[in-house]
């Protein structure tokens, strides 16, 4: 998990209010899921409603991202308010990327980029 002043967490409140720096680790991951959704839809010529959903689905993709990274670290379960979180950010994430029209056959899929890749990439080196 990346250090930062704030301690930014699956319940944190500047998550709440949409408030991340874009030269955090986090604010790179957001970014990069907005391109590479933009990438997957053609390019710049979206329309509002998808330029919407390509945000909404970068925001579940973080916050669904720290709830991983928080089992991760701890080795244990997840709380049961934890396990409905989580629960309720994947299922939107389902279903805003189903409306976004992001269901590809699977021999057509990219590998995703994790958190890890975007560290790799910031000290230059693979993962």
């Amino acid at each position: 998990m990346p250090r930062t002043k704030a301690g930014i967490g699956p319940h944190s409140k500047l998550l709440q209010r949409g408030v991340v720096d874009g030269r955090t680790e986090y604010g790179r991951f957001l970014a990069a899921v907005r391109a590479e959704l933009t990438q997957h839809l053609g390019g710049g010529d979206l329309t509002p409603n998808q330029e919407t959903l390509i945000d909404r689905v970068a925001w579940l993709k973080l916050h669904v991202t720290l709830f991983d990274q928080k089992v991760a670290r701890s080795g244990r379960a997840l709380s049961e308010r934890d396990r409905r979180s989580y629960l309720a950010f994947s299922n939107s994430l389902v279903r805003t990327q189903r409306e976004l029209g992001l269901h590809q056959p699977a021999g057509n899929r990219k590998p995703v980029r994790t958190m890890a890749d975007l560290r790799a990439e910031a000290r230059g080196t693979a993962a």
